[in-house]
């Protein structure tokens, strides 16, 4: 159990990491459609 321990904390770790990198994609395509947009 305890050796299991820092394995478990790192793939929060790396969850955390994909999820806001997700975000920070969205969030990117999201902001270069409203440009593309406000250019048109």
């Amino acid at each position: 159990m305890l050796d299991q321990a820092p394995l478990f904390h790192q793939n929060i770790q790396t969850n955390q990491y994909v999820l806001i990198n997700r975000i920070y994609v969205l969030f990117y395509h999201i902001t270069t459609k409203d440009a593309t947009t406000a250019q048109k």
